[in-house]
């Protein structure tokens, strides 16, 4: 009992990582296609970050910081 006390489960944390969880799956899908390895790097990162950070605002904020890096990433 006393390693679920030490989790954080509040609702906007599971909305984060469903929300970047299907980012990664996307980034993930499209870096398979056009094999572009970053891509399906930064699909997966999205996809596991959510298990190891704790908290709302870190989980939110880290999501856009990794989301506004694969954007400016893009190839032209």
């Amino acid at each position: 009992m006393e390693m679920l006390d030490s989790f954080d489960f509040d609702m906007s944390s599971i909305v984060a990582s469903i929300v970047f969880g299907i980012v990664g799956m996307w980034l993930l899908r499209k870096g398979k296609k056009e094999v572009h390895y970053p891509y399906i790097t930064w699909g997966l990162i999205l996809m596991m970050y959510p298990y190891f950070v704790t908290g709302p605002v870190k989980t939110w904020g880290l999501g856009f910081v990794f989301c506004t890096v694969v954007y400016f990433m893009r190839p032209a």
